[in-house]
C-alpha cells in the first residue's frame, strides 16, 4: 500500500473511468429519449 501509483497508471485509470461513464451516459440518454418517444406514441 505504501507504493505511490505512477502517472501512467493514473492516466490509464482516468481514461477507463471516463470511457465507462461515457457508455453509461449514452445508455441513459438513449433510454430516456426512447421512453419519451414511447410516451408520446401512447398519448396519441
Amino acid at each position: 500500500m505504501g507504493r505511490l501509483p505512477k502517472d501512467r497508471e493514473i492516466q490509464a485509470i482516468k481514461r477507463r473511468v471516463a470511457l465507462v461513464l461515457l457508455i453509461i451516459g449514452s445508455f441513459i440518454l438513449t433510454g430516456a429519449s426512447f421512453s419519451v418517444y414511447w410516451f408520446m406514441m401512447l398519448k396519441i
